[in-house]
């Protein structure tokens, strides 16, 4: 065992070293068969050539040279598996082994934790992820470091939704060294982008039914009321966003809806 519990490795770098001798001695008989065959075989193919042997003993001394050379390969594949490398770069989290113990195949030895990048997972609702898109930024703040902004980007949306009908997003956002955060803080993710675009918003209790069935009185000529369809998108605060259905400068009521219909007078208040 070449690490201890905390080391910081690197990508590559050998962590552990399997007991091979076994393999070193089949290496050594594997190599000795190899330089025989290549003997062999060349003798015979000069006394073929001089009509002195056969072309099947020449073809078999050939096939068991191409086999033996194959199983030479096979045993530095086993020696070089024996050093084991780390997968990546990071911190010695867990050191599961001690030197001594028998391994099986894919048994663990360590659990190396990479800082370098972290991954934040959120789970969002229906109506925020419809909002996301891979690749869009996202700002990290943490209670941690208070006045400190990490820069994510959203890596993976989830197309399907949990058994709490949510759906999980990653993002993934550079660990400076100044300011590391450790795996599993809390933090807040900030998804909220500047735009140049207008749009139009009303109050949310200017709804008369749920977002989904939308719609609003409009006040018009004589402070008389309409009932107007109107189709929401994105809830913000408490407004909501009207993509279509009103127009700027249209007035519409926002109490007291359940006293009116369609023609109904209203007084205003400032």
């Amino acid at each position: 065992m070449r690490f201890e519990l905390g080391d910081q490795v690197r990508q590559g770098q050998v962590l552990a070293v399997m007991d091979n001798r076994a393999a070193q001695l089949d290496f050594q008989k594997a190599e000795s068969n190899l330089a025989k065959l290549r003997a062999d075989l060349q003798t015979y193919t000069e006394l073929y050539e001089g009509k002195a042997a056969t072309k099947e003993k020449v073809n078999q001394l050939r096939q068991d040279y191409n086999d033996a050379l194959v199983q030479v390969d096979q045993i530095k594949k086993q020696m070089s598996d024996a050093s084991i490398k780390a997968p990546t770069s990071g911190t010695i989290l867990v050191k599961s082994m001690e030197a001594g113990i028998f391994a099986n195949a894919g048994s663990e030895i360590a659990t190396i934790v990479n800082l370098s990048r972290t991954k934040v997972q959120v789970n969002l609702t229906e109506a925020e992820v419809y909002q996301v898109r891979t690749g869009q930024s996202v700002k990290i703040t943490t209670d941690v470091y208070m006045n400190a902004v990490f820069a994510g980007k959203v890596t993976f949306i989830s197309p399907q939704a949990d058994v709490t009908h949510n759906y999980m997003v990653e993002i993934i956002i550079a660990n400076p060294s100044k300011t590391p955060l450790r795996s599993g803080t809390f933090v807040y993710a900030d998804f909220s982008q500047k735009s140049r675009q207008n749009i139009l918003t009303i109050p949310r209790e200017a709804l008369t039914e749920s977002v989904k069935n939308a719609s609003v009185y409009v006040i018009g000529p004589g402070n008389k009321v309409a009932l107007t369809p109107v189709q929401s998108g994105r809830e913000m605060g408490g407004s909501i966003e009207v993509i279509s259905g009103l127009k700027t400068g249209d007035r519409v009521v926002t109490s007291g809806q359940i006293n009116l219909k369609n023609g109904t007078e209203v007084s205003l208040s400032n």
